[in-house]
């Protein structure tokens, strides 16, 4: 008689362990590969912006955007749509804040009438209006006043209601024995984000890597942080506030699990 062939418990037991372990090794990379890909898509969805943003520049005597428009029912979204055509560029899809409405896009806005077309959560807009010399909206923001457009950020990405976003916001907005951040979109543990540069490029960036060490230069932000003495309106200021960001990013980003 010939006794038929089979597994042994021992040889099962290791042919799964073995399975355990390749799962255990590729699940990561996986979801690395996963996030890559979604990054990409984040990073194209920019690229689009900033060549919106520069037909927009182009059209308007090489001046940036204002943050509001139309007595402020609407937004630089809304000035850069009429040259992307396309509002799903303005929704990503790792940032969790995306699945809700920006300020101008609740029904609460406006009367509950928001215009169209509504944007979500996940991109800010940030004029350095120190440039201007005067405050926020006042002034007018053109190419002429940046001195270098390729490392000069003015779209990022983060969590926030407002459409506009600053150095002066704190790196964490949550300080009740636990961290949170209100900056970023969820890309690698809301360390770095995708940027769009003044002369409309687009790149991943570290956040770090916005707020370099002072060196006698301007930071991306468009200041120096050894001189942060500016004409405002007439007078000379000394607006420490703008380095809010940068400082509590260094103090606390470690603190991000």
């Amino acid at each position: 008689m010939q006794r038929s062939k089979a597994f042994t418990l021992i040889e099962l037991l290791v042919v799964i362990a073995i399975i355990a372990i390749l799962a255990a090794i590729l699940f990561p990379v996986f979801a690395q590969a996963k996030m890559a890909a979604k990054s990409t898509v984040t990073l194209s969805n920019m690229k689009q912006i900033g060549l919106g943003l520069q037909l927009y520049i182009d059209s308007n005597d090489d001046l940036f955007p204002k943050i509001r428009h139309d007595a402020g029912v609407r937004t630089w979204k809304h000035a850069i749509f009429i040259y992307t055509k396309n509002s799903d560029i303005f929704r990503d899809s790792v940032n969790p804040a995306a699945q809700f409405f920006d300020q101008h896009g609740v029904p609460t806005f406006n009367g509950n009438n928001p215009p169209k077309p509504q944007f979500r959560r996940g991109y800010f807009y940030y004029r350095a209006f120190h440039k201007t010399g005067r405050w926020q909206d006042e002034g007018d923001y053109g190419v002429s006043q940046i001195n270098e457009p390729a490392n000069a950020l003015v779209i990022g990405e983060n969590k926030d209601f407002f459409p506009d976003y600053g150095p002066w916001i704190a790196f964490l907005w949550k300080e009740n024995g636990w961290a949170d951040t209100n900056w970023a979109g969820g890309k690698r543990n809301n360390r770095a984000m995708s940027l769009i540069f003044a002369d409309g490029h687009a790149k991943f960036t570290n956040l770090l890597d916005t707020c370099p060490a002072p060196t006698g230069g301007e930071n991306m932000w468009q200041y120096d942080p050894a001189n942060l003495s500016f004409n405002i309106n007439g007078t000379t200021q000394t607006l420490g506030w703008m380095e809010t960001f940068c400082v509590t990013l260094r103090q606390k980003i470690n603190r991000l699990p």
